[in-house]
């Protein structure tokens, strides 16, 4: 398992490099396909199970929250405002739970289990590092305060990370016990 992973990565790092060589920012692009492709191919056993909940993850993701804080002049943050602040808060309490809604609609899934894919949906550190870079690029164009979106999107990232950490273990107690109900049940609200 822990060589598959390896061998995994050690692709993703050649496809990224080699797309970058050929293209500026191409990379990010390789490596998504080479995702998908992985993720959907059938001639080799692939557990993703060992993929995401290995160590590896965890640390990878750590390492692009770091180089995207660094990038970050001291005080960045706090010069958000009150108008960032509420944007930011405004994407993770209602736009991202309302896109993970509409994406689950029709899969058959119980109202409980969209409501807990809605409250915990995917963070966006690729998201984050795309906009990013886009920002970067936008910088370098001298397009007027570029470069304030750097600071949004790294506190957007913190703000769903601390959102889900105080809130996911409720939400998953809630679903539990939602789950637990006859059938007849589970979809009323009570």
């Amino acid at each position: 398992e822990s060589v598959q992973n390896a061998i995994v990565l050690a692709a993703m790092l050649a496809a990224f490099a080699g797309a970058t060589f050929l293209q500026a920012d191409a990379g990010f692009f390789a490596a998504a396909v080479m995702g998908l492709t992985l993720a959907n191919q059938t001639a080799v056993r692939f557990d993703w199970q060992v993929w995401e909940s290995g160590p590896l993850v965890p640390r990878l993701q750590l390492v692009l929250l770091l180089l995207l804080a660094a990038r970050l002049q001291a005080g960045a943050v706090a010069q958000v405002g009150a108008a960032g602040a509420v944007f930011v808060l405004s994407l993770a309490m209602m736009i991202r739970p309302a896109a993970a809604t509409l994406a689950t609609a029709g899969l058959g899934l119980e109202q409980a289990e969209r409501f807990a894919l809605a409250w915990a949906a995917p963070r966006g550190l690729l998201a984050v590092a795309m906009g990013t870079l886009c920002a970067l690029r936008l910088a370098d164009a001298h397009m007027p305060e570029a470069e304030r979106l750097i600071p949004l999107l790294v506190l957007l990232f913190v703000a769903t990370v601390v959102l889900d950490a105080i809130s996911g273990a409720l939400t998953s107690l809630w679903l539990a016990r939602r789950m637990r109900r006859p059938a007849a049940t589970a979809g009323r609200a009570r």
